[in-house]
């Protein structure tokens, strides 16, 4: 379930070597768009998944580019054998005429 953001100006952290940064950083899609990140719909949601009993936290921030694109970032956060796990995937969500 996504909702509306009330977060502050999304930021990608790039100084990790560990974690690879997004193809496109909401600031990046903003300047696609000729706007601010913050102009943009901004969507917010959270789910969480259970894999062979490791829990998993997804965080998806999403923004709205037109009326049938959503450009964001997923972000996984999961423990596993007492080690910390974060991964991040971009995500592109397009409407699919039938």
């Amino acid at each position: 379930m996504l909702r509306l953001a009330d977060e502050p100006r999304w930021v990608v952290e790039k100084s990790d070597p560990y974690v690879p940064a997004p193809v496109l950083s909401p600031d990046d899609v903003g300047l696609m768009m000729g706007c601010d990140q913050m102009e943009l719909p901004r969507l917010v949601g959270t789910s969480t998944a259970v894999v062979d009993g490791v829990r998993m936290d997804f965080t998806y921030r999403m923004m709205a580019i037109d009326w049938s694109n959503l450009f964001g970032i997923m972000e996984m956060a999961a423990t596993v054998q007492g080690t910390p796990v974060l991964a991040r995937r971009t995500v592109w969500m397009r409407e699919v005429q039938q």
